[in-house]
């Protein structure tokens, strides 16, 4: 800033809410003691420290991923990254590429494994009113909890559309009722 003198402070005003890491057009102002001696624009780059999964061993292309395998450490970003790696609890991973031990763990290096996949054993269940229908079904496409997939019903031999409500079980969906 022009005028800013030995001695001078200069502040840099962060607006609320500034949280994406990246470069940010703002307000910064000179101060010479308690006396405010001059204002201007300025870009800066806001870091943020975020999160990251790093191998603790080599992991193969097709390994099953086990938490225990992996370890977090904080690192400084000065973009969002795109491409960084968020362990869902509960879901299952699988390796789409070798990783090195020590290295981050990137989105593209890791594949999410469905709730049930395709070939699984479900029970298949059907309601109406009281009365309830089950039968173990074959899984056809898989699908994750909420889900619609497809399941073989053994008894009559046809595709199925049922909704997921849990690892085992899926409810039929009959077309024009109201699926609970």
């Amino acid at each position: 800033l022009y005028g800013a003198g030995e001695g001078s402070q200069i502040e840099v005003l962060l607006p609320e809410g500034i949280r994406r890491p990246g470069p940010r057009a703002v307000t910064v102002q000179c101060r010479c003691g308690a006396k405010i001696c001059g204002r201007g624009l300025a870009t800066v780059i806001v870091h943020r420290r975020l999160p990251v999964w790093i191998a603790t061993r080599a992991l193969r292309r097709e390994d099953v991923l086990e938490r225990a395998w992996l370890r977090t450490e904080e690192r400084e970003f000065d973009r969002e990254p795109l491409r960084r790696f968020e362990f869902e609890t509960g879901a299952k991973y699988t390796m789409s590429r070798a990783v090195e031990a020590g290295q981050t763990l990137q989105a593209s290096d890791v594949r999410r494994l469905p709730d049930v996949e395709a070939g699984a054993e479900i029970l298949l269940v059907s309601q109406a009113g009281r009365a309830q229908v089950s039968v173990v079904g074959r899984v056809r496409r898989g699908g994750d909890v909420g889900e619609r997939i497809l399941v073989v019903n053994p008894v009559t031999g046809r595709l199925v559309r049922a909704r997921l409500i849990d690892a085992e079980t899926a409810r039929i969906e009959i077309p024009g009722e109201r699926n609970r």
